[in-house]
């Protein structure tokens, strides 16, 4: 089965037909602004994927190695998924879909953040985009992807452990 869309992409400038094949991949140029257009974090320097997300973008802008590169950066962001489900659910308290109070507390506190009664509703205020008091995957996603990542979220984690061992704790 191929189907058949119209395709305008905002970060290219392009508009044109494209065919997707039945494993619905297309073009290298469709599947890198369709990848920017579901991740807006791919555009923030600070994101540990920016670089491989320019790298593709010179790639599919230059004509070199375009689906490598677009490859490369699908896998990495399939990783950087799993990665975050991984962490989502090991906050989780058991048998729940999303982060409560506490889960968010033992979070932070296990992460090296501040993790007081203020902090977190802070946090749960700054995150809960829709209101329900909890945190679900979706906005895990974009908290993380606002730190700049998975790396950057266990980044203070990996400084206390690695302060510990120094002071030989």
């Amino acid at each position: 089965r191929i189907l058949i869309r119209l395709f305008a992409c905002s970060y290219f400038f392009l508009q044109s037909y494209y065919v997707l094949d039945a494993n619905m991949q297309g073009p290298p140029e469709v599947r890198l602004c369709t990848l920017f257009d579901r991740h807006a974090f791919l555009r923030d320097d600070q994101h540990m994927l920016y670089g491989l997300a320019e790298a593709a973008r010179i790639a599919v802008e230059s004509g070199d190695d375009a689906k490598d590169a677009v490859d490369i950066l699908e896998k990495k962001l399939d990783t950087e998924k799993t990665m975050l489900h991984a962490a989502f659910k090991r906050f989780c308290s058991d048998g729940q879909d999303s982060l409560g109070f506490d889960d968010l507390r033992r979070m932070n506190d296990y992460l090296g953040f501040p993790s007081g009664r203020n902090d977190i509703q802070q946090l749960t205020r700054k995150v809960d985009r829709d209101g329900s008091g909890r945190v679900d995957i979706t906005e895990f996603e974009k908290y993380v992807a606002g730190m700049g990542g998975s790396m950057a979220l266990f980044q203070e984690r990996r400084k206390r452990i690695s302060k510990s061992s120094s002071d030989g704790v």
